[in-house]
């Protein structure tokens, strides 16, 4: 099967368990919190540097192995495993979680380096389920900061799902707000936030 319909299984519990407590403002609404504008800032940035750096990478032709022997022509550091997939089907495309690029998991749209065997994981396999979760847990910490600000602590992926120990300062979150929680979980999702 291909990613899981409805919503996901979410836990958020409101005590940190950093030792440092985080510097606390009240979050503006319609505005992020100002941790996050530094961070999306910094990230700006670096990504702006590894895109300048790869541009620079030698582009020669790689073959991409497939698990039934089929072998895929690529461009090395350009070619992902999305494209790979979406040369399959676009269905496998859309579907696939992540991948495993010589035995390694491998971002899907992550550009690939060298010859290599290359995996396609979709949810019903343990890589496929556990980046799922675990990207679950990023986009649920997001739908957190941008809701209430919240500072992030802990938020793993689990055996059958993800959770987010978020810091607060003096709110509470409790299950009335799950309505609030799972709309900015979706407005993440859409990239609206």
């Amino acid at each position: 099967g291909g990613r899981p319909r409805g919503r996901p299984r979410m836990s958020v519990q409101t005590e940190c368990l950093v030792p440092a407590v985080p510097k606390w403002s009240e979050k503006k609404e319609g505005e992020k919190p100002e941790f996050q504008v530094h961070r999306l800032a910094m990230f700006e940035q670096l990504k702006a540097r590894r895109e300048a750096e790869r541009a620079a990478l030698p582009q020669d032709p790689i073959k991409v192995t497939l698990p039934d022997g089929n072998v895929k022509e690529g461009v090395k550091h350009k070619t992902t495993p999305y494209d790979i997939a979406m040369t399959i089907s676009k269905g496998l495309a859309e579907n696939s979680i992540v991948a495993k690029v010589n035995g390694k998991v491998w971002d899907m749209k992550r550009p690939i380096e060298e010859d290599c065997e290359l995996e396609l994981c979709k949810f019903d396999s343990p890589d496929g389920r556990e980046t799922f979760w675990h990207s679950s847990a990023h986009v649920l910490g997001l739908a957190l900061e941008n809701t209430f600000g919240a500072h992030l602590c802990v938020g793993p992926a689990i055996e059958d799902g993800f959770y987010y120990d978020v810091y607060c300062g003096g709110t509470a979150i409790s299950p009335t707000d799950n309505d609030k929680i799972a709309k900015g979980y979706e407005e993440v999702v859409k990239g609206k936030h």
